[in-house]
């Protein structure tokens, strides 16, 4: 039995053309994806130019990429720091609970700065205390069981420095 290819649709058989300046090194990126999944470079950026859209299709907008490379790229930054600058390149620095944590934080930390009630309903160590409860399957932790857990001095200044961002932000759209 022979199989009978379906026809493609006129609308999506036709390509036009589109002409970009892009850097050397993007092209030869774009050169080597190209060989390996056995594509012309025009194919390989038509690939990925579409998947970048369905990407953010699925997930609802560019704000879940950003969280997305904001894990990867706290990820990296700690194998950095850490002396492993070769696990960016592999993704290693996942199998590494200093870096995955590093990552986590970062994510959180961006999470809390888009929260919609962020300040109205609780501060930064009350929805801490609530994520951390959580986590930890347990719930009754009061505001001053949140209050014991000791802050460093580090922490401070990224909360001023938070506050000072959303005062400059709010005083740019008054």
């Amino acid at each position: 039995m022979v199989a009978r290819l379906q026809k493609t649709p006129a609308t999506e058989a036709k390509r036009s053309q589109f002409g970009a300046r892009i850097r050397f090194t993007l092209r030869d990126k774009l050169e080597a994806a190209a060989r390996e999944n056995g594509r012309s470079v025009s194919e390989e950026a038509e690939a990925r130019l579409e998947t970048s859209f369905i990407l953010e299709r699925a997930l609802t907008g560019p704000d879940a990429l950003r969280m997305a490379a904001a894990f990867a790229i706290a990820g990296q930054h700690a194998a950095q720091y850490e002396g492993h600058p070769e696990w960016i390149r592999t993704g290693e620095w996942r199998t590494d609970p200093a870096c995955y944590e590093t990552a986590i934080l970062a994510v959180t930390k961006m999470l809390w700065r888009e929260h919609p009630n962020r300040g109205k309903q609780w501060s930064w160590r009350e929805w801490c205390g609530r994520l951390v409860s959580y986590l930890g399957g347990f719930t009754g932790a009061t505001r001053e069981d949140i209050e014991r857990v000791p802050v460093s001095e580090g922490d401070r200044d990224a909360g001023r420095r938070d506050r000072e961002e959303v005062a400059a932000r709010r005083e740019l759209t008054a």
